[in-house]
């Protein structure tokens, strides 16, 4: 994975801590996923994906072959600010990116 013990803490450590210095420490919620590919969704788009619905791949900026794609998952940003939403794979099938994870609600986009 990502994480080592370059970047760790003992408990001690985290006790003697200033809060804002914790922050430091603290990873996007995104930071683990280097495996997955990036897709954008513009705003109206993120909100529908952010309830949980599938987005038509057409709507969706992400370059990929789509012929050997099926079931590849994807981090999902809003693509005006960037913000993380949650994780979807392409579904062949239906030629969409369908939610998988979501980690924003609509009121936070």
């Amino acid at each position: 994975g990502v994480f080592n013990l370059d970047n760790s803490l003992t408990p001690d450590d985290v006790k003697n801590m200033k809060a804002e210095d914790m922050e430091n420490y603290v990873f996007p919620v995104d930071y683990p996923l280097i495996h997955f590919s990036r897709a954008e969704l513009k705003r109206d788009r993120a909100v529908y994906f952010a309830s949980g619905n599938s987005i038509r791949w057409s709507q969706v900026n992400a370059g990929i072959n789509t012929e050997t794609e099926d079931k590849k998952k994807y981090k999902v940003y809003q693509a005006e600010n960037g913000k993380f939403l949650g994780i979807g794979y392409y579904n062949r099938e239906k030629d969409e990116l369908k939610a998988d994870k979501i980690f924003v609600t609509r009121q936070e986009i």
